[in-house]
């Protein structure tokens, strides 16, 4: 069985096959890596409530992102600190939340150095990017089962058969 030779259009299907294999097994583990890694950050963290008071656009390209300034204030003394959101635009597509000035947020700061902050993530692709994940994963095991049960169409010989040709 060893010796069996298939054909081009079997091999280069199963090659993409394993390729769209990886590609989904890298977008299962990317979100679940991201989220442990934000779960262990925010350990130590204290919860707070910051007002937005500064929005600036950054356009690069085709994306539009903003540029937010929060101020908050930790045992009496005011903090204010630049981030950037998760905001995109492109071609149309909108992805995260639009920040107004006065607008409310909540945020992970560091208790022995305030400056340090993590914003939660509510807002983020993570579950669109976990679900495509498990999908294509599911597609791509369900594709390479069929390729393998009717492999013996795709057949060429064995080797030995022409060999001796």
């Amino acid at each position: 069985m060893k010796n069996v030779r298939y054909n081009k259009k079997f091999t280069d299907g199963i090659a993409v096959v394993i390729f769209c294999f990886l590609i989904s097994v890298i977008m299962i583990v990317d979100p679940v890596y991201e989220k442990a890694v934000y779960n262990n950050s925010i350990s130590c963290m204290e919860n707070v409530e910051a007002t937005i008071t500064s929005v600036d656009y950054d356009y690069t390209g085709r994306w539009r992102k903003q540029k937010i300034k929060i101020a908050y204030t930790v045992e009496g003394k005011k903090t204010e600190v630049e981030l950037k959101s998760d905001i995109l635009f492109a071609t149309g597509i909108w992805l995260g939340e639009e920040y107004s000035v006065g607008d409310k947020v909540n945020i992970f700061y560091n208790p022995v150095k305030p400056e340090s902050i993590v914003v939660p993530l509510e807002h983020t692709n993570s579950n669109l990017v976990l679900s495509i994940g498990v999908i294509g994963l599911i597609i791509s095991v369900m594709i390479f089962i069929f390729m393998v049960k009717n492999s013996h169409k795709f057949r060429l010989g064995t080797k030995e058969k022409n060999d001796q040709k």
